[in-house]
């Protein structure tokens, strides 16, 4: 419905003293009353919901949008630790052979303990400088 004011004012004025100039608008309606239901939970909470349901953006193309945000986000996070390891393959292949021997020599140390135990020939080969 329309609306009119009756009586008070449309604008009011801060003051000096940070009182209000001016009195308080009233309004009445005119015309016919139109009453709309919007259900509980269909209705706009925030205010960035009711922008985008006044622009016309649905629910369903917001879940579309986040679904594709998300898979984005998983892809740019994956494809770079894929490349790191790919590109480290040798590496780390070296590496994790070193750790074995190191668990190896580690183990036959403590169940050895009393007896001189050698290490392995290959036992320096890939010890970090």
């Amino acid at each position: 419905p329309r609306y009119r004011l009756v009586s008070g004012q449309l604008w009011k004025v801060c003051g000096p003293r940070g009182n209000w100039t001016g009195q308080d608008p009233v309004c009445e309606a005119t015309g016919e009353e139109v009453s709309i239901f919007v259900p509980e939970d269909e209705e706009p909470t925030t205010e960035a919901e009711r922008v985008m349901a006044s622009i016309g953006i649905k629910d369903s193309d917001k879940e579309t949008t986040n679904i594709t945000i998300g898979i984005i986000g998983i892809v740019m996070m994956v494809v770079p630790v894929v490349l790191l390891v790919v590109s480290d393959f040798n590496i780390l292949k070296a590496h994790f052979k070193m750790m074995v021997r190191n668990l190896k020599e580690g183990w036959r140390h403590i169940t050895h303990r009393g007896t001189k135990v050698e290490p392995t020939s290959r036992g320096q080969e890939y010890a970090l400088s």
